[in-house]
C-alpha cells in the first residue's frame, strides 16, 4: 500500500512539474511571437506616419501657442495627415493595437506632450456634439502626458534625440524589450 501511495505522490509531483514547464515553455514562445509581432508593426508604423507634417507639427509646438493655437494644430492639414498614418497603424492589428499616438518630450523628465492621437479627431467631434463621457480624456495636440508609469516612454524619451530646433529627430519605432 506504501508504494502505490508513494508512486501516485510521485506520479502528481512529476505530472505538476512537467505542466509547469509546459506552461513556462509556452508562454515565453507566444510572448516572443506577440513581442515579434509588435516590433513590425511599429517598424511598418514608422513608415506611414507624413514625417513632413509631423516636423511642421513638431516646429509648432516649439513655437508656444495658446491654447487656441494647438486646438488650431489639431485641425490642420498636418495633424489630420499624422492621424491617418495611426489610424492605418491600428487597422493593421485591430485586435493588437488599442492606442496609437505619438508624444515628444518637453525637456523635463518624466514628462512629454502628445503630437498626435488617432482617436483625437473623434472625441472632439463627440466633444463637440456634447456626447464625450464624462471624465474621459482627450490626448489633444500639445497636452501634457505623464509618463512616468510608463517605462516604454521613459526609455525613448531617454534614448531620443534632444530637441533642437523643433526638428523631429528619428522617428523610430519604440517596442518593449
Amino acid at each position: 500500500m506504501k508504494i502505490i501511495l508513494a508512486f501516485l505522490a510521485l506520479s502528481s509531483l512529476l505530472g505538476a512539474v512537467l505542466s509547469f514547464s509546459t506552461y513556462r515553455i509556452l508562454d515565453r514562445s507566444l510572448f516572443g511571437s506577440l513581442q515579434g509581432r509588435v516590433a513590425n508593426l511599429s517598424r511598418i508604423g514608422s513608415q506611414l506616419v507624413d514625417k513632413a507634417a509631423l516636423a511642421r507639427l513638431v516646429e509648432v509646438l516649439a513655437s508656444g501657442p495658446d491654447q487656441a493655437g494647438l486646438r488650431a494644430a489639431e485641425r490642420s492639414d498636418d495633424y489630420l495627415s499624422v492621424v491617418v498614418g495611426l489610424t492605418a497603424i491600428r487597422a493593421t492589428e485591430p485586435a493588437l493595437v488599442r492606442y496609437v499616438y505619438l508624444f515628444r518630450g518637453d525637456g523635463k523628465v518624466g514628462t512629454a506632450r502628445y503630437l498626435a492621437d488617432a482617436d483625437v479627431p473623434a472625441l472632439r467631434a463627440k466633444e463637440a456634439a456634447g456626447t464625450l463621457l464624462e471624465g474621459q480624456e482627450i490626448s489633444g495636440f500639445g497636452t501634457f502626458f505623464d509618463v512616468s508609469a510608463f517605462p516604454v516612454a521613459r526609455r525613448a524619451l531617454a534614448e531620443a534625440i534632444p530637441p533642437a530646433g523643433g526638428s523631429v529627430g528619428r522617428l523610430r519605432p519604440v517596442c518593449p524589450p
